[in-house]
């Protein structure tokens, strides 16, 4: 294994100035140098060491703390946000990517530098383990309900991380049996789950977030198949969602 470098520079011809600056992701370094336009903002990769930063450049007074804080209450503006979030990530394409968290705004570049530096060792541990799997969502519903989709995945399901196990499944026996024998299929074909919140849509009973790589998933389906087929006397529907960037394991 190489030497890590603890204080790398991001490369100063890059600076905007009088900009605050998103981290959108950290990512391989081969994807440094790649310039690209979402929803008509413009993201560049730069060279970090032996990593890359995923960029965008933003007005310093719109993004300033004390108005993200009310810009954050504002539905249609933050679900633009993590729409735009969620697509620049995606661009990556096939590298390793670490997703960073939704409106990691810095007040400039110099900023965002001292907090990169800080995290740069952190960064390169987990890109390789993380960040060269992707995320799959495990859905289960009861009854009559819409298919998951709709909202941003940042707001519909990576915002719904539950720490720790979560609270008890609740309902018939034999759902929560299949339902707790589901989750244990998760856990044990799966580098790391994640549990999900409800969503409180109509019949939605059961959500974990997978970290897979191609193997595992391979591995897992046949037994989400299985629950699938011993559930469905019982109502139970299961979705698989996927593949995205790890955004519920950063």
């Amino acid at each position: 294994m190489g030497r890590v470098e603890l204080s790398p520079t991001v490369e100063p011809r890059v600076y905007a100035t009088g900009r605050a600056v998103v981290l959108l992701a950290v990512a391989d370094a081969s994807l440094a140098g790649r310039r690209y336009t979402v929803e008509g903002r413009r993201v560049v990769v730069v060279r970090f060491g032996r990593l890359s930063l995923a960029l965008s450049y933003v007005d310093p007074v719109e993004y300033a703390p004390e108005r993200l804080s009310a810009q954050r209450e504002q539905v249609g503006w933050l679900r633009n946000e993590a729409r735009l979030h969620e697509r620049a990530v995606e661009r990556a394409g096939a590298v390793a990517v670490l997703p960073a968290p939704l409106l990691s705004v810095y007040a400039d570049p110099s900023e965002l530098e001292r907090a990169a530096k800080s995290r740069y060792a952190r960064w390169c541990r987990t890109l390789a383990p993380v960040g060269k799997r992707r995320e799959y969502v495990v859905h289960a519903f009861t009854g009559p309900h819409a298919p998951p989709g709709g909202e941003p995945y940042l707001l519909r399901v990576s915002a719904r991380v539950l720490r720790g196990s979560g609270r008890a499944l609740k309902g018939e026996p034999e759902i929560v049996e299949l339902l707790t024998a589901l989750g244990q299929s998760c856990a044990g074909g799966a580098r790391a789950t994640r549990r999900i919140a409800s969503n409180r849509a109509r019949g939605h009973r059961f959500a974990a977030a997978l970290l897979l790589d191609d193997t595992e998933l391979a591995a897992l389906k046949p037994r989400l198949s299985t629950h699938a087929q011993a559930g469905a006397p019982l109502g139970l529907s299961l979705y698989l969602e996927g593949p995205r960037a790890p955004f519920s394991f950063i």
